[in-house]
C-alpha cells in the first residue's frame, strides 16, 4: 500500500458517496486510474464494504453499554461463546481481550429493562459464560470516525 492508497482510504472513509471523479482529482488520478485502484483495495480486502452510519436515537436505541465477559475455561468454552454471540441481536462489536476478562462486547439497547433482558436470557444463557460486568454508556465523546490511517510515525 502506497501513499496514493492511504489517501484514497482516507478520502473515502470521510466521504464514501463521493463520485469516483471527485476522489480522482483529489489525489492527483485520472478516474479509471482511480477506479482500478479502488477496485484493486476492495479485492485484496482493504475495503471490506460500504455503508450507511446511522443515529441510533432514530432506532429508538437510547442505550449503550459495555459487557465485559469472563468465560469458564473449559474445552471449547470460547469457540462455543463465540458461536452463541453471533445470534445475539443488539451486540454492536465482540473483542476477544487480554487480561482479567475474556471478551468485550459493545451492545445497544432501548432502555435498561432491554439491556437486562439482553443480558440474562441471551448472554448469560451462552454456555461457558462465567462472570458479566456492564457498563453504561453516559456519553459518545469520540464517535467512530474510522480506522486512524498513518501517513507518519510518531518520533521522540
Amino acid at each position: 500500500m502506497d501513499d496514493i492508497d492511504r489517501r484514497i482510504l482516507i478520502g473515502l472513509q470521510n466521504d464514501g458517496r463521493q463520485t469516483n471523479a471527485n476522489l480522482a482529482k483529489s489525489v492527483g488520478l485520472s478516474p479509471s486510474a482511480m477506479l482500478a485502484r479502488i477496485r484493486r483495495l476492495e479485492d485484496q480486502g482493504c475495503i471490506r464494504g460500504y455503508r450507511a452510519i446511522i443515529d441510533p436515537a432514530s432506532l429508538d436505541l437510547g442505550l449503550q453499554a459495555l459487557i465485559a465477559i469472563q468465560a469458564r475455561h473449559s474445552t471449547n468454552a470460547l469457540a462455543t461463546f463465540e458461536r452463541g454471540i453471533m445470534g445475539v441481536q443488539g451486540v454492536r462489536a465482540c473483542y476477544r481481550i487480554s487480561g482479567t476478562y475474556d471478551y468485550m462486547l459493545h451492545v445497544a439497547r432501548r432502555d435498561l429493562t432491554q439491556l437486562g433482558l439482553m443480558t440474562k436470557h441471551k448472554i448469560a444463557a451462552i454456555e461457558g459464560v462465567g462472570r458479566i460486568e456492564t457498563m453504561l454508556v453516559f456519553t459518545e465523546v469520540i464517535s467512530d470516525v474510522g480506522w486512524p490511517i498513518v501517513t507518519e510515525e510518531l518520533t521522540d
